[in-house]
């Protein structure tokens, strides 16, 4: 999942309703909402490093890991 540029997030069968992007010690960096079920980020300003992304759907919502190269 290491990226340097763009994030591409796909869910085929739920739809996105909002993304959150945190620092490991919880800052809050990005936040949209979204009404999709694809969905592409530019993460090119972002600082290299590992950060936490929350998507939230209309099931629930599911944590995942972010690599910044």
């Amino acid at each position: 999942n290491p990226t340097s540029s763009f994030l591409s997030i796909n869910s085929e069968e739920i739809q996105i309703e909002s993304i959150d992007i945190m620092t490991l010690t919880g800052q809050q960096i990005f936040s949209k909402i979204y009404q999709s079920n694809k969905i592409t980020l530019d993460v090119s300003t972002f600082a290299r490093g590992l950060y936490l992304i929350n998507v939230y759907t209309e099931k629930g919502s599911s944590l995942h890991r972010l690599v910044i190269r």
